[in-house]
């Protein structure tokens, strides 16, 4: 993995294609195994960095593939780089840090100050948000999704287990220094700014218990 490969895709191709239509963010939180994943045949779908795993639990397809996280890429990188078969949004943290030989675009996921502003465009980029399912959030904004709903975002780290799948040491060790805190700021303050911009914004996680956050609902009663 040398030589960083230098994508040739751009996001113009994406940007408000998908508009008034209606989207489901998944990630690896443990109840999404609990979920109706068969609802979301019909349904535009993201996957979030090892959400492909989420086809040995119900989910028959996904149509966009996003990743933050350049331990992720590198801990699966065969996977990912032969197995995917969406379109890939790939943070600048990973197209910097790992070279996969196939085409991808690439956001601007910034580091430094957090801030929830809704961008204008992925180079424009934005703020550190905590969490790829922000991430993926934002980017389904930028392609012209009304309707953005949340699944397996339960953000709650009190559990044994925090993914659907088991836990890598990484992951076991990433408990104590998820910063919750940023990650729920943040949630709240995207669900505001998708308001103001006439987007219906909803976690529908059954494990997600912070109410106040954004608001919730049912993959039933969406469906």
């Amino acid at each position: 993995m040398s030589g960083i490969h230098n994508s040739k895709m751009n996001f113009s191709k994406f940007y408000n294609r998908y508009s008034g239509q209606r989207c489901f963010i998944l990630g690896g939180a443990p109840s999404l195994k609990n979920e109706q994943l068969e609802l979301l045949k019909n349904e535009k779908v993201f996957i979030c960095n090892k959400g492909f795993k989420a086809l040995e639990i119900g989910l028959d397809h996904y149509d966009f593939y996003v990743l933050a996280d350049a331990s992720v890429a590198r801990e699966n990188y065969d996977q990912i780089e032969t197995q995917i078969n969406s379109p890939r949004f790939y943070s600048s943290s990973v197209a910097r840090k790992v070279d996969f030989t196939h085409d991808y675009i690439k956001y601007i996921r910034g580091t430094g100050k957090p801030h929830v502003a809704l961008p204008t465009s992925v180079e424009a980029g934005w703020g550190k948000v905590g969490t790829v399912v922000l991430d993926a959030t934002i980017l389904a904004y930028l392609m012209g999704f009304k309707e953005i709903y949340l699944l397996g975002t339960d953000l709650d780290y009190s559990a044994n287990n925090t993914h659907f799948y088991p836990d890598d040491q990484r992951e076991i060790r990433q408990r104590n220094i998820m910063n919750m805190k940023l990650v729920l700021r943040n949630l709240k303050g995207v669900s505001k700014q998708l308001a103001l911009h006439n987007v219906i914004f909803r976690n529908l996680s059954q494990g997600f218990n912070h109410k106040n956050i954004c608001p919730v609902d049912r993959l039933q009663n969406i469906i």
